[in-house]
């Protein structure tokens, strides 16, 4: 496991907030939620997001 430090505008943590809310997730876990979904996206079209 890596561990990351992140800085967010209060915008941004509060909408992200507001996004995990509905799920019933706080913003560390939404934060994560996001991160894996974009992770997800760039393993299932290899070709688009890797160069070289």
């Amino acid at each position: 496991m890596t561990k990351i430090q992140l800085s967010l505008t209060d915008q941004e943590a509060s909408l992200l907030s507001m996004y995990g809310a509905q799920f019933g997730y706080n913003l560390p876990k939404t934060v994560r939620f996001v991160i894996s979904k974009a992770v997800e996206d760039i393993l299932n079209d290899k070709d688009k997001w890797l160069v070289g």
